[in-house]
Parts: C-alpha cells; structure tokens; sequence
C-alpha cells in the first residue's frame, strides 16, 4: 500500500490505478477507483493535471494544499466535479461522476492504493490513534529500551525544539503541510514515552512568534492542525492524568484556537502526571520583557521597590512560573542539526543540557528518545561548582 507518506514518490510510469482510501466508505464501490493510462502530475503543490485522475488525486490535493475557497472544480477532461468546502483538509469533500454523487466526510490524510493490492489501510497515527494509545513500528522495543535507563537520573523537565518538519517533507516531493502531520506522530510518540518513563514535565515549542512569517497557507494549516489535534486528544489525555498548558502570546492565535486551548486546560488542571506544556506563539526574549514590564508596573503602584526585582521575582512571572520547582529544563532536545535555541526559554535554559542530532523531526521516535536520556544520564551536572 502507499500510505500518506510516500502516495506522491510515485514514478509517472508506476501506476496505471489508483483507489481512494479512508475517505470512501459510503461510496458505491465502482465509484471508488478510476483508471488511467499515465500518472502526468503527481505534485501536491499546485493542482493536478491528468485527465484521467478524476477526483482521486483531487482529493489528495486538498488535504495536502487546503483549498478553503469552497469553490466547484471542474475537470473538462475527465468530467469530474470537485467541490472542496475543506479548511486545511478538514471538512467534507463531495464528487459526482456520471450523474452519480457521494460525499464523505474528510478526517485524515489521503491514501493512494494500487487497485490490485487489496487490504485493509494502516491507521495513519496522527489521525486514527489516541495520543496515549499511539504506538510506533519501534514501541515493541520501549520496555527493553526503558531498562536501561536510571529512573534516579531521569531528567525532570525536558523541553524539545521539534525542527525539520518542513525539511522532511520536501525531501519526498510533498508540502510542508504533509510535514507538519507526519511531525504530529512522532509528538505523540514522545508524550507517551515521557509519560512513561516518569518525565515530570514535556515542553515543546510547537510555534514561535516568527512563525507568524511564515506563508498564509502554512500558518493557517498548522493552526488548524493544532486546534484538532487538542480536540481529538482531550479525553485521551485527560483520562491519562496528564495536564496540559499553553504557553506564549495567545492573544495572536485564532479564536477557536485560542478556546479549544481554555478547553483543553481546563479539563486537565486537576491532573497529577506528565505536565506537558506547548509554547504556541512563543518568544524567549517577549517572556523575559514582558516578566520585567509587570514588575515595573508594581514598582510604578508602589507595591513593590526597584530593589525587590531579583532572579526570583522575574522567574516567578515567566510563562513557566506554574511549574514551580520544575520550571527550567534539565535537557533540552534539538532535531535537525541545528545548534541554537531560535529564541526559546532563553532564561530557563541557563544551565540546561543540550542534546543535538542530526535527525528531522517526523523521524524522531523511541530509539532516538532513549539516546537523549542517555546521553543526559551520562553528563556530570556541576552547575558552575567543581566536581
């Protein structure tokens, strides 16, 4: 099967017929497959332009590039009309060919399927999966992997500047959307794992405030990806005792965005596991200025002195303040070969174990997880003094 990850690797030559799947379910079978004689456009950023696709690769085109115009495609060649009504792939995707029409709603990312490989879809594990129940082609290894490290050194706070997303995508001819879902998976591979492990706290930077630069199609994308994710994995997360937080300037995020993180928050506040904490339109420099900008506010009411402005009084309103004694990082983990923090906790990371690789984000799993705390277990931490 060519699952999401690798339908637009295809050689012009190598399909002569592709069937649509998951999406399909209530169609009439032969309404779920077109055949053609050659694969001309097999691009996902830019519309397709085979005559014969039909609305399958369609289809695929608007999960990956997120037509949100709701506007009706027609296809003189082949006779198919496509009406998206999708905002970032999410929503329902009509066809109707021959006379004949079905709609079915879209929750997942398409699959292109040689008609002659008959079987039963892989679940795509961003989509399909809870997030505590996720599991990887690697998580038949974790509990091996577990035992080798020391649950006495396991670090409190890990924090992960997930990078390579967009990297990862364009090396397999796909949008930077594409890469961005498949960097969801290995998210919640390493939620799971921390959670397991007895990570106390998980901090991510999902979103910087110079994301903001980024093109529309993107941002609008990754917001929406980030609102369902939080819905689809509210109940998981809540019934696994794991609280979560949002952490940046929320006042930029979009309203929805903004509620399904009051949502989601709210749910989980009481919990007593992993703290897991998502810096969303996050910037270390605007949390620092913006800590000293309520101090001076109370300097200015008269309820605090200039002499009362310590260390401690700035930590105290850091976007990390309600982690208490675990509020700055004791590792902190970056993907991609890139060695900076690209204006993340730049206060908490002062004495924070920074672990590099090579790797881009989506295939950052299990083994790469274990080599990080391993890594880390080894490091003497003198913070400043002599062994």
């Amino acid at each position: 099967m060519l699952s999401a990850s690798h339908s637009f690797l295809c050689s012009p030559s190598s399909l002569s017929s592709v069937r649509l799947s998951p999406f399909l379910h209530n169609a009439p079978p032969s309404y779920t497959s077109w055949s053609f004689a050659s694969l001309r456009s097999c691009v996902c950023s830019r519309p397709f332009e085979s005559a014969g696709l039909g609305a399958v690769l369609d289809q695929a085109h608007v999960r990956s590039c997120c037509w949100s115009d709701g506007v009706t495609r027609v296809d003189g060649a082949s006779g198919c009309v496509r009406t998206s009504s999708t905002c970032a792939g999410i929503g329902v995707f009509s066809v109707a060919k021959q006379g004949r029409s079905f709609s079915t709603s879209v929750n997942g990312l398409a699959s292109l399927e040689p008609v002659t490989n008959v079987g039963v879809r892989e679940q795509h594990p961003s989509r399909d999966t809870p997030l505590m129940a996720q599991t990887s082609n690697d998580t038949s290894e974790s509990p091996q992997l577990a035992e080798e490290l020391d649950a006495s050194v396991m670090p409190k706070h890990v924090a992960i500047i997930m990078d390579g997303n967009s990297r990862w995508a364009e090396r397999r001819g796909m949008p930077a959307s594409m890469g961005h879902e498949a960097g969801v998976r290995s998210l919640k591979e390493v939620v799971k794992l921390a959670h397991t492990w007895g990570v106390e706290v998980l901090t991510v930077f999902a979103f910087s405030t110079e994301n903001w630069l980024r093109p529309k199609m993107e941002v609008d994308f990754l917001m929406m990806l980030f609102e369902n994710v939080l819905k689809n994995e509210l109940s998981s997360l809540a019934k696994e005792n794991v609280r979560v937080h949002c952490m940046g300037d929320l006042t930029l995020l979009p309203v929805t965005l903004r509620d399904m993180v009051t949502t989601i928050e709210d749910h989980t506040k009481h919990n007593t596991g992993l703290k897991f904490c998502i810096a969303l339109s996050y910037s270390g420099r605007y949390d620092i200025a913006n800590a000293c900008q309520r101090l001076a506010a109370r300097v200015e009411t008269g309820e605090l002195s200039s002499s009362d402005i310590t260390e401690a009084s700035i930590e105290e309103e850091l976007k990390t303040s309600w982690l208490g004694d675990v509020r700055n990082p004791d590792l902190l983990i970056r993907t991609s070969g890139e060695q900076r923090l690209s204006n993340f906790l730049l206060w908490q990371t002062a004495y924070t174990e920074f672990y590099f690789v090579d790797i881009l984000w989506p295939d950052f799993g299990v083994v790469q997880f274990r080599e990080a705390l391993l890594a880390y277990q080894n490091r003497n931490r003198r913070f400043g003094k002599r062994k």
